[in-house]
């Protein structure tokens, strides 16, 4: 990806993908106990079904861990308007917030093929930022964080949230978006070596079938 001498380095990378993060709370086992007669067989508790609200998030990382988490908003999609004037230009403020003394001509963006991220609106308003855009590497899941088994668990990334009291839990009903706050900062506070793997590709050791280290 880098040629050899070049003055890129993998500190200027930025990377970003989206996910569905579904939320959901969860009764605490309190809530099932009871006083019964030692007679009296204790009676049966039916399961509620499985009902959880999800949002698309659109999150990148750069090497210091978490750059910009963007919250699609509810009943809408990503279209290519969207991702250009919300999504790019959060993106764009983050950068120069975190590198004030660094051009973002010095940022190298690398996001997958999808249609918004290859359209021509997006690739010129790249441009006009001055951002190269990084070839996107097959099989790299350290270039694609939501595809990693350590932010993705099963087929959806899911982040549960522990019952909070009843004040708690009114607010929450009546702010979807201190929800939406909440899942942000379980992503933020996401470990970066175990997020963006580029940290520790400089120690990896290639072993050989007899278990020794090549040198």
């Amino acid at each position: 990806m880098f040629e050899r001498h070049s003055p890129k380095r993998f500190s200027d990378i930025v990377t970003g993908d989206k996910t569905w993060l579904h939320f959901f709370i969860t009764p605490p086992k309190r809530l099932n106990r009871m006083w019964v007669d030692g007679q009296v067989d204790r009676p049966a508790m039916l399961r509620p079904g499985f009902q959880s609200r999800k949002r698309m998030f659109t999150v990148f990382f750069n090497f210091r861990g978490s750059l910009a988490v963007d919250i699609l908003p509810q009943d809408t999609s990503m279209t290519l308007t969207y991702y250009v004037q919300d999504v790019l230009s959060h993106v764009k403020s983050a950068i120069n917030e975190q590198r004030s003394k660094v051009s973002t001509s010095k940022t190298l963006f690398l996001h997958d093929n999808a249609g918004p991220h290859k359209a021509k609106a997006t690739t010129q308003s790249l441009h006009e930022l001055g951002i190269q855009v990084l070839p996107h590497p097959a099989y790299s899941p350290d270039f694609a964080p939501f595809s990693s088994k350590t932010v993705k668990t099963g087929t959806k990334t899911t982040v549960i949230i522990n019952k909070p009291n009843e004040q708690q839990q009114q607010q929450q009903q009546q702010s979807l978006a201190r929800e939406e706050n909440m899942i942000g900062q379980k992503v933020r506070e996401q470990d970066k070596t175990q997020i963006f793997g580029l940290e520790a590709a400089p120690r990896i050791r290639w072993v050989r079938k007899d278990g020794a280290a090549a040198k």
